[in-house]
């Protein structure tokens, strides 16, 4: 008889323990989901600032022009023939910039090819500085030749010299 109050005691006590377990579970899920909302999972301001500059440069068209293959001047120590060959894209405001700039590629290539073509090897290899120099050198001609300020800035997707 002593066993089966023990059994009943018991018995009772389980739903109990039983209650006080999933309560305690439940207020810990609440509680790592209120710190990790609160703690991990903010946004950073250089991932917000990241976030907006791609946003703008989403809104940026990006043109491939054809690849140039362009002798390069010689220098008077080196009478050896150079030639380049390099692949640009340029970036511009909008679609009407570039359903412009399209219209007007012989005047752009011509710009691109008279840059280069003065340019001695040397010129562009001696650092990387003189790369940026060349890029907005050529922005700039064409911008000029062209006739709109259309072009924003010109990458190199490709170059190779001999």
């Amino acid at each position: 008889m002593a066993k089966a109050k023990e059994e009943n005691v018991s018995r009772k006590r389980s739903p109990l323990i039983l209650v006080v377990i999933i309560l305690l579970v439940i207020i810990g899920s609440a509680g790592g989901a209120f710190v990790i909302s609160k703690y991990v999972t903010k946004t950073p301001p250089s991932a917000l600032a990241q976030s907006e500059s791609q946003a703008l440069a989403s809104k940026v068209v990006m043109l491939p022009l054809a690849a140039f293959t362009i002798n390069l001047a010689k220098t008077p120590d080196d009478n050896t023939p150079h030639y380049m060959k390099i692949s640009l894209t340029v970036s511009l405001p909008d679609d009407k910039a570039k359903a412009a700039l399209k219209s007007k590629l012989p005047i752009v290539r011509d710009s691109v090819i008279s840059v280069l073509s003065q340019k001695s090897q040397n010129d562009i290899i001696s650092t990387n500085n003189d790369l940026q120099t060349l890029k907005n050198q050529l922005k700039n001609k064409i911008n000029n030749n062209v006739g709109l300020p259309a072009i924003q800035d010109v990458y190199i997707t490709d170059m190779v010299l001999q």
